[in-house]
């Protein structure tokens, strides 16, 4: 059975572990207009592209933390979902979720767009019609609690809908039950 682990549950995760111890969109920075300078493995999941830098799940991290340079901050917690650091670095515009397992290699497994500084491949923001996601994706996802899920190899892309807007979109990956 999978279970799918996305960036909205590695906030809640965040804040039960410290419990335990509007501008308009910037339609230019879109991948659907923009070459990325970053090449990590598009065959592995959903892509994100801020100012032209590839950001797939599943993907090697190296690359792509090089091309976005310093972050504005970050935290580290441990994983839930398996042995590992998870590492969220926070960007103007979005969050990148970083796993680095005890035994392997580190890899990409979840994006949040926290404002509407940047818009996903098929120009979706925060504040986007809700009507729009159908017509941009398809009618093939999963309908659950205002979630639109979309799913692509081991990876998600949600929309959430509030008052007829998109008011969460997040990447994440689908990690196997241990």
């Amino acid at each position: 059975m999978k279970k799918i682990i996305i960036t909205a549950l590695a906030a809640l995760l965040a804040l039960s572990l410290a419990a335990c111890g509007g501008t308009s969109p910037d339609t230019g920075s879109d991948a659907a207009t923009t070459e990325p300078t970053v090449n990590a493995q598009p065959s592995a999941g959903h892509t994100f592209a801020p100012n032209g830098i590839a950001i797939t799940i599943g993907a090697e991290p190296s690359s792509v933390l090089a091309a976005l340079g310093k972050e504005l901050d970050s935290f580290t917690l441990e994983s839930c979902a398996i042995d590992a650091k998870d590492i969220e670095y926070r960007y103007q515009g979005f969050r990148l979720n970083v796993t680095y397992p005890e035994k392997g290699e580190p890899y990409i497994t979840g994006i949040q767009l926290t404002d509407d500084t940047f818009q996903t491949p098929e120009r979706l923001y925060i504040g986007s019609p809700a009507e729009d996601i159908k017509m941009a994706y398809g009618p093939d996802c999963k309908e659950e609690n205002s979630f639109y899920t979309y799913t692509q190899g081991r990876s998600t892309l949600q929309f959430h809908e509030k008052e007829g807007l998109v008011d969460q979109i997040l990447y994440g990956y689908i990690f196997d039950e241990e």
